[in-house]
């Protein structure tokens, strides 16, 4: 029975889809204001950015998720981008994503980030955010093939082989996930153990950069305020022009994994 459903499921995702993006025009459901990003579709969340960080741009985008399941669902991918301001190598950086899964068959795994390098320093489930449950963890992004990465390239900066980041995240009604990940340079020691087969473990990095990690951790607290309850709708600003990666986001390594949902089958809208 799954393989008919999630047949018609599909069609009736892409219907929805193309409901939302033709009244994308009439009424922009994210955005930014200031340094702050709204989402004032579901899940409704505003983030507010570090303002010694500028933003580089914004946008949504429909994209297939990844499952670990012979079909995949198509979501939404709502993203902004922030960086130092400058001309030269990228120092400092940070991103938000909203993704959302519109057809009820399908929900997201838990937040485990099996395909980024997972220190697991943190892991903070205590509400203490605002209105939703985030988690914390460190983690090591190759910049090579990361879209984000990718973007500050294409408009002229340079990135480092290695980022460390920090990533806040939360899962809302099982089908809607917030992102919110801060980024520098990954550290020297971390690099040579990256290097280094014998040296690149948890437990050995851990060893050898607690320094460094934890340095970048008090740089990391204050760079984000995540509210889930949104005052008056937005003025939103003007997105700036910028060119775009030629490939599709890493969902996966990004968002994460899509799993078939234990709560019924169906769609829903993800607007309000």
């Amino acid at each position: 029975m799954k393989p008919f459903f999630t047949f018609l499921s599909a069609i009736l995702s892409l219907a929805v889809c193309a409901g939302v993006l033709s009244g994308c025009s009439m009424s922009p459901r994210y955005g930014i204001e200031g340094n702050t990003f709204y989402n004032v579709a579901v899940p409704r969340v505003q983030i507010h950015v570090d303002p010694t960080l500028k933003l580089v741009g914004t946008g949504g985008l429909w994209a297939d998720f990844p499952s670990r399941e012979m079909q995949s669902p198509m979501g939404r991918f709502v993203w902004s981008a922030f960086a130092d301001d400058g001309q030269g190598p990228v120092t400092r950086a940070a991103h938000t994503i909203v993704a959302n899964l519109p057809d009820a068959a399908w929900e997201f795994e838990k937040e485990t980030w099996p395909e980024a390098w997972d220190l697991s320093l943190e892991h903070d489930t205590s509400g203490g955010k605002a209105s939703y449950f985030w988690t914390e963890h460190i983690v090591i992004v190759d910049a090579e093939a990361d879209w984000f990465s990718a973007m500050l390239r294409a408009n002229g900066r340079k990135t480092p082989r290695y980022w460390l980041g920090k990533r806040w995240s939360t899962t809302v009604n099982d089908s809607n996930r917030i992102v919110a990940e801060y980024r520098e340079p990954a550290a020297p020691c971390i690099v040579e153990a990256l290097a280094d087969e014998l040296g690149a473990s948890n437990e050995m990095i851990l060893l050898k950069c607690r320094t460094e990690l934890n340095q970048f951790i008090k740089n990391s607290n204050d760079v984000f305020v995540l509210e889930g309850k949104l005052g008056e709708d937005p003025q939103f600003d003007p997105a700036p022009q910028i060119t775009m990666p030629d490939f599709m986001p890493g969902i996966k390594k990004l968002v994460g994994v899509a799993q078939y949902s234990l709560r019924g089958e169906g769609t829903y809208d993800i607007d309000d």
